[in-house]
């Protein structure tokens, strides 16, 4: 199947980040079950430096730089890829409330 070229630069990143989903979507069906991968501060170090991590930033500052001067009143369309991005996003968020904070020795200072 040949990839469609991209019609602008906001299409990159949703692309990126559809692609991301799609293979993680595959390696949980082929393993059977979703688990927790970041789970320790290295984990969450190696995310943060992860290809995906930063598709997702691009991502969310494409969409933050795409409304500005648009009033929350104005109808748009939504877009599939939107559509599954907030199904996702309220996944994680129920998350929040399911999976408690890692017990652990808080050191401030």
């Amino acid at each position: 199947k040949r990839a469609r070229p991209l019609r602008n630069e906001m299409d990159a990143a949703p692309g990126l980040l559809l692609a991301e989903a799609r293979r993680a979507a595959a390696a949980a069906e082929n393993e059977g079950v979703l688990t927790k991968r970041i789970c320790d501060q290295r984990t969450l170090q190696h995310w943060k430096l992860s290809a995906s991590h930063a598709a997702l930033m691009q991502f969310a500052n494409d969409l933050a730089e795409a409304v500005v001067g648009r009033a929350v009143s104005d109808t748009c369309e939504e877009r599939p890829v939107i559509g599954a991005l907030l199904a996702e996003f309220d996944a994680m968020a129920a998350w929040i409330d399911e999976i408690p904070p890692i017990q652990q020795a808080m050191r401030y200072g």
